[in-house]
């Protein structure tokens, strides 16, 4: 038999649900109230990328700063991207930031279960309760993914630097899609959140829409975006409809109603066929839903 209850114990979010993290530089902070005031499920300052070396340390103190006067924003969740821990930076940016009420942080290139623990051990003196998130972006991180994932309390999901990751590779970003196929797989394996999605380089809607749906298609769940217009397209692609929640619901109904007469030859109105994996798919839709339904947005899309 079908056991909803089986179904359940799977489809689960230990962590918050994201649809989009919008970025703002540490060095443009200025721009911070701009996003908070956007669509943007979560923000996230980076102190990696977009800071000149010479620029690290005021950048940190800055956002320090920043995040001290404000307090956790009740209008958006605040992440930090840190640098990298192995760098000269990555471990005094944890130790700044981690007394200030943030939903977590974002590691970049992470190599090694080791550094996972680093960062763990970190987090654990200083008391900081938010949640990890791992980037994988080099050979390294892709070698170590299955140890990566199954460590860390407070690790969230895993997100795959594809422009970091070709860059190191020196490939084409469709050469490297089994990477994130196996991220899925780890991140599955290890009871976290799906991966998300990095962002999209080129400036074009069309290919940020293309794959942004390949992405959801392979398993993936939200992405990094670093302009406010990307914002409102990818809500909208990990945006249940209102049809779907709605089928979810009446497929769920129909397999308890089967369960309870005995029946296993199970279709639905259509005169589908349906099976376990049906019940997972609504019961996930539906979590997703509910996932939603803790932000700040509608959990359904209007149609």
């Amino acid at each position: 038999m079908f056991s909803q209850a089986e179904s359940r114990e799977i489809i689960r979010f230990d962590h918050q649900l994201y649809r989009s993290f919008l970025y703002c530089s540490g060095a443009r902070l200025e721009h911070f109230e701009k996003a908070l005031a956007t669509n943007a499920d979560a923000i996230t300052i980076d102190l990696e990328d977009s800071i000149p070396l010479k620029l690290k340390h005021v950048a940190r103190r800055e956002t320090v700063e920043l995040l001290r006067d404000q307090g956790r924003d009740a209008r958006r969740p605040v992440f930090v991207k840190t640098n990298p821990i192995s760098s000269p930076y990555g471990v005094a940016d944890l130790e700044a930031l981690a007394e200030c009420d943030l939903a977590g942080f974002r590691i970049p290139k992470v190599d090694s279960a080791e550094e996972v623990d680093q960062v763990e051990g970190i987090l654990k003196a200083a008391g900081f309760n938010g949640c990890v998130q791992l980037m994988i972006e080099t050979a390294q991180g892709v070698l170590a993914l299955e140890r990566i994932a199954a460590r860390g309390e407070r690790t969230s999901l895993l997100i795959v630097g594809m422009q970091d990751l070709c860059n190191h590779l020196g490939c084409a970003r469709e050469h490297v899609s089994f990477v994130l196929s196996h991220t899925v797989v780890c991140s599955r394996a290890a009871g976290l959140l799906p991966p998300v999605l990095s962002v999209v380089t080129s400036q074009d809607p069309a290919v940020l829409v293309r794959e942004t749906l390949q992405g959801k298609e392979r398993g993936c769940w939200g992405r990094l975006c670093v302009h406010p217009s990307q914002v409102d397209t990818i809500n909208e692609i990990f945006t249940p409809t209102e049809r779907e929640v709605e089928r979810a619901a009446r497929v769920i109904q129909i397999m308890e109603e089967a369960e309870e007469n005995g029946r296993t030859a199970i279709r639905d109105e259509d005169g589908n066929y349906l099976s376990v994996w049906a019940l997972d798919q609504a019961n996930r839709t539906l979590a997703i839903a509910e996932a939603l339904s803790r932000l700040h947005v509608p959990a359904v899309q209007a149609i």
